[in-house]
């Protein structure tokens, strides 16, 4: 008999990497895989992501709306009381043998808690990580020990994981489900994005995500502010600007960006760019600006360069192409002016994090290894 497991998602980013799970799991006879979506997929300001998902021809087994009213996804404290009732009750009536948990969002803490109350078996992914600018970083390891199983991404998470006093026969080194993505991924032409958002690239292109550093002195207003202040330098290069998490003080972030925008005619903000779209825009601007992950896991893979700014992605293995710089206007626009005016040369392609096989691996390793446990 098949075992039931969920896949639980509760932000655009976590689908996205763990989209292939969902896309491997008719290989393997002995799991009953279901994708769980909650969260931000169903919010309209961060761009309704459950389109994304059905796009892909996605079954979604389960909604969670956690409110079918507007919800303030700045009140992290109501959001997280939400999710815990919601998916306890929900898991309750459900009983899955094992639940598959991304990373280190409150949400997922928050399902994590409420698979420890229901005795439900965690499978955990990337944890191990180290992320020193970020609350995260507490979400991630306390979501380890409540996890009897973890595929993490390099030897390095390991011996971390094993350090918090878990046992090294349930941690596994798969390598990151992000670079699995880019494996798979068929890469779109500059014409079809311009079509797609309605801009067109210029010579130099530089893509700017930027998240709310959710520890340390220098608040989110300043954060972007810092960066926006660099970047009106710079009226030869097109900035493509995502839309930054739903950490408290997003909305500050979106509004400056809107009001930088509006004033330069070389930037544009796109709510959600979508998987496909957001791949095939690394593969063809000169380099990503900010401080998220995809800067650090993400951009070497096509072997070109990252700004990565502050201490939010402090503590991961970063390859030579990746500049880490502070808020600091002047360091921030050295790095900048260097790559874009060639000073900088490439070093050579390096592989931190595996090299895009990673959903396979998990899966055999709970098809054949694992299942008879649950």
């Amino acid at each position: 008999m098949k075992k039931k497991i969920f896949l639980i998602s509760t932000t655009r980013a976590e689908y996205g990497i763990t989209k292939n799970i969902l896309l491997e799991k008719k290989k393997f006879k002995k799991i009953n895989l279901k994708l769980i979506i909650s969260g931000t997929h169903l919010s309209n300001f961060f761009g309704n992501t459950i389109k994304e998902i059905i796009n892909d021809n996605i079954k979604i087994y389960k909604c969670i709306n956690l409110n079918k009213k507007k919800i303030n996804f700045q009140n992290v404290e109501k959001i997280f009381s939400k999710t815990l009732i919601k998916f306890s009750n929900f898991l309750k009536l459900q009983k899955p043998d094992a639940v598959i948990l991304f990373g280190d969002r409150y949400e997922t803490f928050a399902v994590a808690l409420a698979c420890v109350l229901n005795k439900i078996t965690i499978f955990h992914i990337q944890g191990g990580e180290v992320t020193e600018g970020s609350i995260d970083n507490i979400f991630r390891n306390s979501i380890s020990k409540m996890s009897k199983y973890h595929f993490v991404t390099n030897k390095i998470s390991k011996k971390n994981i094993i350090k918090m006093g878990e046992n090294p026969k349930n941690v596994f080194i798969i390598g990151s489900l992000f670079l699995d993505n880019l494996k798979r991924e068929n890469f779109l032409p500059k014409k079809q994005i311009e079509k797609k958002f309605k801009f067109n690239f210029l010579n130099k292109n530089v893509l700017v995500t930027l998240h709310p550093e959710t520890k340390g002195k220098i608040l989110p207003d300043k954060q972007i502010k810092i960066l926006l202040d660099v970047l009106k330098n710079f009226n030869d290069t097109l900035f493509i600007f995502t839309y930054p998490n739903q950490d408290k003080g997003h909305e500050i972030i979106v509004r400056e960006i809107k009001k930088f925008v509006k004033k330069n005619k070389n930037a544009i903000l796109i709510k959600s760019l979508g998987q496909s779209f957001f791949h095939s825009c690394l593969k063809h601007v000169d380099c990503i600006i900010g401080n998220s992950s995809s800067g650090i896991i993400e951009m070497p893979y096509f072997n070109k360069f990252s700004i990565n700014i502050g201490n939010r992605q402090k503590g991961r293995p970063m390859a030579r192409s990746v500049f880490s710089v502070p808020y600091n206007k002047n360091l921030i626009f050295h790095a900048l002016n260097k790559i874009n005016k060639g000073i900088k040369r490439l070093p050579n392609k390096e592989f931190l994090y595996g090299s895009g096989q990673a959903a396979g691996k998990m899966l055999r390793i709970i098809n054949y290894k694992l299942i008879k446990n649950l």
